[in-house]
């Protein structure tokens, strides 16, 4: 119960640095498909979950 007061700050701040995530992988050639789980009816609301498919042709390198 100690949680639950700050879950809506953690929840937007996990969404947040998740779209930021997927914003960075969207243009790496070694990922072949990006999903970012949508949830709710505004354009804002997304959830912390990303489904990523790394090509098997690629290395390995997220950074450069």
């Amino acid at each position: 119960m100690r949680g639950l007061r700050t879950l809506p700050l953690r929840m937007e701040v996990h969404s947040k640095n998740a779209l930021e995530v997927a914003r960075y992988l969207e243009f790496r050639r070694v990922i072949e498909r990006l999903r970012v789980c949508k949830i709710g009816l505004s354009w804002g609301s997304h959830g912390g979950i990303l489904a990523v498919r790394v090509s098997r042709l690629s290395p390995l390198k997220f950074h450069d």
